[in-house]
């Protein structure tokens, strides 16, 4: 709703990214993994799935508005997240993940001050469980 699209077709395309099938995928002789790129993923494919609505309800007539513009924006973001931003996702994650485990093996007490500040904007993408100890269930 944020970026004036319906909600749930931002959270179809995202969810795109953790469905099962995914396993099946291959982009760029690479096969995807579910999940791959994960929040942040998820969260740039809901954004272009607000884009593509916005573009289709502008140009598509109201009597037939209702069934197309949901198919076009699911069909052309899912592609699109699927073709692209799950791969990007999935690098800067694994960037991500890579650099606060090398800071966190050499910063000292600067790690802490670093982490610490990014650790909210971690929790908005969903990340955040990757920096925090986990209890024991």
């Amino acid at each position: 709703m944020e970026f004036g699209d319906t909600p749930i077709l931002g959270g179809a395309v995202g969810g795109i990214i953790f469905a099962a099938g995914v396993a099946n995928v291959t982009v760029f002789g690479e096969t995807l993994a579910p999940g791959q790129g994960g929040m942040l993923g998820a969260m740039a494919g809901g954004i272009l799935a607000a884009y593509v609505e916005r573009f289709m309800r502008r140009m598509t007539p109201d009597v037939i508005a209702l069934i197309v513009v949901p198919t076009v924006t699911v069909l052309v973001a899912g592609s699109i997240t699927l073709g692209i931003l799950m791969s990007v996702a999935g690098v800067v994650s694994v960037a991500i993940g890579t650099a606060a485990t090398w800071l966190l093996a050499n910063g000292g007490a600067f790690a802490g001050f670093v982490l610490g500040g990014f650790f909210l904007p971690l929790v908005m993408t969903g990340m955040h469980r990757g920096s925090s100890p986990s209890t024991p269930r």
